[in-house]
């Protein structure tokens, strides 16, 4: 007889490219918890753009509001993410890698290595 698996019950998120959390979890604490509810937040909204990004939702992954804002920034900077911010508006982000083979740019690619 075959194992008999149960069922999982939760909340997931999606499968990250490893090079990309691996260069996020390089970061912060903060930024890799950040990271992983941009991803969880792109999951439920099945998009990789312009997902909302509140500052209730980071409470709720235990980032604080500074921590959360800085986090953003961080993982701009490292070619991760890009954030558009309005005045009064949550941050909508949107998630960069390569659509086509998923394979992220190393930093030698992007110029960054000097």
């Amino acid at each position: 007889m075959g194992k008999k698996y149960r069922r999982i019950k939760g909340r997931f998120i999606r499968a990250i490219p490893l090079e990309w959390i691996n260069k996020a979890m390089g970061i912060s604490g903060s930024a890799t918890k950040t990271a992983l509810m941009i991803w969880y937040l792109g999951g439920i909204s099945r998009t990789e753009e312009d997902i909302v990004v509140t500052i209730k939702r980071a409470e709720e992954f235990h980032i604080g509001k500074r921590s959360f804002a800085r986090s953003l920034v961080e993982l701009e900077k490292a070619g991760l993410i890009e954030a558009k911010r309005g005045v009064g508006k949550a941050p909508r982000v949107s998630i960069l890698f390569d659509n086509k083979d998923k394979k992220l740019q190393t930093d030698t690619e992007q110029g960054l290595d000097k």
